[in-house]
């Protein structure tokens, strides 16, 4: 029950703390893209479908896509997942320092940026699994994160990929889905601010316990 109340508490704070502007809209499905592209990449397990499902139309560049202002909020909330998720700090005060940097975007908005910003941190370690330990730019890096030691457990890693390729699949068929409805609400006469208010409580209770855990679970590879 204190658990519950203390999530709660948590959801609370985050929609008080919500205040969305126009001028911080992205594109949320060319967003999403990117990010299935770079898991489906660095994940052999992840449902490679997954690539294939989600229409992105390819009229804007990816600079036009990500801007610096994006990209630096992004690189920010990667450092909160792979400093604070690797043992420096609870789910409740990584949560909080994840959404803190997202309160001008919409729900839609805050669940992608989190999202590409996950797979960005896991896409840059699975490169340097991937690159040959004798490579001069790697060697000492691998050596030091004790990378090596820890791709030798085959069985370990294995078993930790299946239960995060899962977890990432139904976060990234959710967003998916939560996308959608935005869409098609779009096209129907209804309160939109009602709307937003009914998907907020359960899109955060849910993004605190799945989209976090997937890097509590990375880290531990």
């Amino acid at each position: 029950m204190t658990l519950i109340s203390s999530q709660d508490k948590v959801v609370q704070q985050i929609i008080s703390t919500h205040s969305p502007d126009t001028d911080f809209n992205v594109d949320e499905k060319a967003l999403l893209s990117m990010a299935i592209d770079i898991l489906c990449k660095a994940i052999s397990k992840l449902n490679q479908d997954l690539k294939t499902e989600l229409k992105v139309s390819e009229d804007k560049t990816q600079q036009q896509v990500i801007t610096e202002e994006l990209a630096y909020t992004i690189r920010k909330i990667g450092c909160e997942l792979s400093c604070n998720c690797s043992g420096a700090g609870g789910m409740k005060s990584i949560t909080l320092a994840v959404f803190d940097k997202l309160v001008k975007y919409s729900w839609e908005n805050k669940l992608v940026i989190a999202l590409l910003a996950f797979a960005v941190n896991y896409g840059e370690l699975c490169l340097l699994w991937k690159l040959d330990a004798t490579n001069p730019l790697t060697k000492y890096v691998d050596q030091l994160k004790l990378l090596l030691e820890i791709c030798e457990q085959e069985t370990y890693i294995s078993r930790q990929e299946t239960l995060i390729s899962g977890l990432l699949e139904v976060i990234m068929r959710v967003t998916m889905t939560i996308i959608e409805l935005n869409v098609l609400s779009s096209y129907f006469l209804c309160d939109k601010a009602r709307l937003s208010r009914i998907k907020s409580q359960p899109l955060f209770t849910w993004l605190s316990k799945a989209l976090l855990l997937v890097p509590h679970k990375a880290s531990a590879l």
